[in-house]
């Protein structure tokens, strides 16, 4: 019989407090299952526990010179290195940054749509159909690449990312594993967990778009642009239009002064913008998708949340009078 880990932990968690320690191999940590402990630990009080569990090298404080792709990636730096790095990057995640990606997202909405265009009665797999989308976004979003994946339906860009979101393959593990077991030997051998045809890809369609973009002189409102500004310290702050808006999980606190990146900044190397790009593509792609698929399931049962979800969407429809949603 198969135990599976998460049915385990559900097992445990029934029976003890909000927070119990178990090993995961030869690690113990803590589980936490207090939503405000959790939200002081990733929000409020965020900048006390910078330094995650390292998950793929055991020196992160010398990424530079690794060529494991991970290792160079904000969530397995830690100590100074971590602080200096998301230093440099916070401005890139500021509610008006994000806002500038507004249009992207909606083009990618509206493939979804026609592709929803289908005769009455035939099925669709919600989870597939929202994966389709988040890959189209982060596509758009984070490599500056148009892709349609509801018409071209095995392009490279998503059957690559679903490869690189299934951790379940047996040498993915293995890998994994070797890191929880021998961290410093496989930190030294430089075994990287993702296929080497993955990373090549996903480095050269960053390269290709940094190439276009400085030949060309095109500005494109995405992440590989934000990166990019915030690599040389060119990011600058902008006035909120929303004076309630907060910090949050998604977004970095806005500044008052006239450049929005302290003194402790860092020059990113192309290895570290295209790791930043590769954590947001793993980050977004299934996890997306899935709290997609049920926000949508809790709709389709509770019928006053449709009616009101129907009254905001017609009232937004008719302010906009005909025009694009911004």
């Amino acid at each position: 019989m198969e135990v599976n880990l998460v049915f385990v932990i559900g097992i445990v968690s029934l029976l003890v407090a909000l927070m119990f320690g178990m090993f995961e191999i030869l690690t113990p940590m803590f589980v936490i299952r207090d939503p405000e402990l959790i939200k002081h630990i990733t929000v409020k009080d965020f900048d006390r526990f910078i330094n995650h569990r390292s998950l793929i090298s055991a020196d992160s404080a010398n990424s530079e010179k690794s060529t494991v792709m991970f290792t160079k990636a904000l969530f397995n730096l830690r100590s100074q290195k971590w602080r200096d790095v998301r230093t440099t990057l916070s401005p890139t995640f500021t509610g008006s940054k994000m806002r500038q990606m507004f249009t992207m997202i909606v083009e990618c909405s509206e493939n979804m749509v026609q592709a929803l265009d289908n005769p009455a009665g035939q099925e669709c797999e919600v989870k597939d159909l929202f994966i389709r989308f988040t890959n189209d976004v982060i596509a758009s979003v984070a490599f500056g690449v148009r892709i349609n994946s509801f018409r071209d339906r095995e392009n490279v860009f998503f059957r690559y990312g679903k490869d690189l979101s299934n951790f379940s393959r047996f040498h993915v593990m293995l890998k994994m594993m070797g890191y929880q077991v021998f961290p410093k030997l496989m930190g030294w051998l430089q075994m990287d967990i993702f296929d080497p045809k993955h990373v090549e890809f996903f480095t050269n369609l960053f390269r290709q778009s940094v190439k276009e973009r400085e030949h060309h002189g095109t500005v494109r409102p995405d992440l590989i642009h934000l990166l990019i500004q915030a690599g040389k310290g060119k990011l600058r702050s902008q006035p909120r239009e929303d004076p309630e808006e907060v910090e949050s999980f998604a977004t970095a606190k806005e500044s008052n002064e006239e450049t929005i990146l302290p003194k402790r900044t860092v020059t990113l190397s192309e290895g570290e913008m295209v790791a930043q790009c590769f954590l947001f593509f793993l980050a977004g792609f299934d996890t997306l998708a899935t709290a997609i698929s049920f926000l949508v399931y809790e709709v389709t049962i509770a019928a006053h949340i449709q009616e009101r979800l129907y009254e905001e969407i017609r009232e937004v429809s008719e302010s906009l009078d005909g025009k694009s949603l911004t």
